[in-house]
């Protein structure tokens, strides 16, 4: 079995691409954190890091195991929000992919009462184009998305959130008037 620790050491290093600046930044020494990158080679049967005097370089196995190792810390922080939730108040993070407008105007608003409510919760707003979001969604980078014109996709729901009203105003005298 694999130990989440050793994962999230693997990314620290494959980031910094050097045992003593991860160490540092896990505030661990940097022999503890050599180990766990030995350790997970040996649980792995392969070498993650090509070692030399400037510095390391992730291997073919360590670029294969990259974006697995985030989807697991990701998963294991999803995880534990959850589990810690069924005895406690809501946690986690909501992630909303938003327009520009709803983005600048509504949303901030509507996050920071949801977040007096449910404290904790992170909500995150991405600014993102309609197709960005309906990507996001579709591969699980964001949760909720909000925009300013109705999407056709049958693999999601769209619900009307609310109207929005744009209004000209001129002075009296104008001849839009």
């Amino acid at each position: 079995m694999v130990d989440i620790k050793r994962i999230e050491t693997f990314l620290r290093c494959a980031e910094t691409l050097s045992f003593s600046e991860t160490a540092k930044q896990l505030h661990m020494s940097q022999p503890s954190v050599s180990a766990h990158m030995k350790a997970l080679e040996h649980d792995m049967n392969v070498k993650l890091f090509t070692r030399s005097n400037t510095g390391l370089r992730l291997t073919e196995a360590g670029r294969l195991l990259l974006p697995w190792a985030y989807r697991l810390v990701n998963d294991m922080t999803s995880l534990q929000a959850i589990m810690s939730s069924v005895n406690t108040d809501v946690v986690g993070e909501l992630r909303v992919g938003c327009s520009t407008t709803a983005g600048k105007y509504v949303l901030p608003q509507l996050a920071a009462r949801f977040c007096q409510q449910f404290p904790g919760v992170r909500v995150r707003i991405l600014a993102c184009t309609p197709e960005d979001i309906m990507l996001k969604l579709l591969g699980g980078d964001t949760d909720v998305g909000v925009l300013s014109r109705e999407i056709q996709d049958p693999s999601l729901d769209v619900q009307e959130f609310f109207r929005d009203t744009i209004s000209l105003i001129v002075p009296w005298d104008h001849r839009w008037a």
